[in-house]
């Protein structure tokens, strides 16, 4: 598929191909000025079919003379042919790169090469063998705002710190080598999902609003002496946390004070791989350290598929010390996978008697369950609950981002 767009706005290429785009495409390049500018340059390369260097790398040095604003690459045939960042247009505004190898950017690879438009960065399933590459890459684009990598299993540590103050979002999702991160110093909002991190490095200030780490569910032990969870910042500002099980615990491990300065928090949502004894206290814990979140209007939590181990009076009952508020604003509570077991139950009611103000139950059960069980909870007179297979009225804000890891 190849196209040349009404007035040239975008080139569309698809490799391989039998040779009238390429040819196309190198009279184009040799035009003499003036020369209408490329908007937009899409190259996919076709899963499963042999495609020569050369016509890649053609296709690549055509757009980089073309100047365009985007650039999407995607390379389905799995052999890595490298993007060269030095030999692209300086005067991109989002780039989009798929399955290709990011060259080296550091030495003379980059010497007195900036991109002064460019604002987005999206790297997914692609490699990234030097830290320094993406660390020269992010300082060369002085008003980035946002730098998204997914899956790109070679990058071992990422360093943003040379970020300008206009990189307000960073993504890191299924980079399973990633054991260190360090941030930019504005971020708005930090999304990581991936290995347990060594080190975790955020904005020492109060920037930020939004924030979710989740760790795998094979990775649900205790974490160690390394607890990226025991320094981080002030959080005063966040607006929106989602926290999986594990680094819920590695919050109550670090034993530091996160959740006492959560008080701009609008919504939490927790994705509880487990809810035994032990998560059941960490959730009280974490909602009793604060024991006050004034703008609290939305809590999500993600439950197991399976049934948990359930111990009558157990030891993790009483040892917070909960108050029996706390919650004035919380309106909405919503429950996935719910199945009316026992821990689940108490749960609820240690919310039922912090959120006195309580409105709205969600409780969404998509397996049937025994019909003897829902007659074990107990609902206050205030709350009007809906009970169903399937919700879509009530969204968390980091719903999408969830949808995208399972597709």
């Amino acid at each position: 598929m190849y196209g040349l767009y009404w007035r040239d706005v975008a080139v569309d290429v698809e490799l391989p191909t039998d040779g009238d785009a390429l040819s196309k495409l190198e009279e184009r390049a040799g035009q003499q000025e003036p020369k209408r500018r490329l908007r937009y340059f899409f190259l996919l390369v076709v899963e499963r079919k042999n495609v020569q260097r050369e016509y890649f790398n053609s296709c690549l040095e055509y757009a980089g003379k073309c100047s365009p604003e985007v650039i999407h690459i995607s390379d389905r045939g799995g052999a890595g042919r490298k993007f060269k960042m030095h030999l692209t247009s300086k005067q991109l505004v989002r780039l989009s790169l798929i399955g290709v190898a990011l060259g080296h950017f550091q030495g003379k690879f980059c010497e007195g090469v900036s991109f002064p438009t460019l604002e987005e960065i999206h790297i997914k399933n692609s490699t990234i063998n030097k830290m320094d590459d993406l660390k020269n890459l992010v300082g060369a684009c002085p008003i980035l705002r946002v730098l998204d990598l997914r899956g790109c299993k070679t990058i071992t540590q990422i360093d943003v710190d040379t970020a300008g103050e206009h990189l307000m979002s960073l993504t890191v999702m299924d980079c399973e080598r990633v054991r260190r991160l360090t941030a930019g110093k504005h971020l708005r909002s930090f999304r990581y999902s991936g290995n347990i991190l060594t080190s975790l490095s955020l904005p020492d200030n109060d920037s930020l609003a939004d924030l979710f780490i989740g760790f795998p569910r094979s990775q649900s032990t205790t974490p160690g002496p390394e607890n990226s969870f025991k320094r981080l910042p002030d959080l005063s500002n966040l607006t929106f946390l989602t926290l999986c099980s594990t680094s819920l615990r590695a919050v109550t491990v670090a034993g530091n004070t996160i959740q006492t300065n959560l008080r701009s928090l609008r919504e939490l949502q927790l994705l509880m791989f487990k809810l035994e004894p032990i998560n059941l206290s960490d959730v009280r814990r974490f909602l009793n350290t604060c024991g006050y979140y004034p703008q609290l209007t939305k809590l999500f939590v993600q439950l197991p598929e399976r049934d948990c181990t359930y111990t009558e009076n157990t030891s993790s009952e009483n040892v917070e010390g909960e108050q029996q508020d706390g919650f004035e604003k919380l309106d909405v509570v919503k429950m996935t996978n719910f199945k009316y077991d026992w821990n689940e139950i108490r749960l609820l009611q240690f919310l039922f008697k912090k959120a006195k103000l309580l409105q709205k139950l969600i409780l969404v059960r998509p397996i049937p369950v025994p019909v003897d069980r829902p007659f074990r909870l107990q609902v206050p007179a205030n709350v009007q609950l809906t009970d169903c297979a399937d919700d879509s009225t009530v969204k968390s804000f980091h719903s999408e981002l969830l949808t995208s890891k399972t597709n």
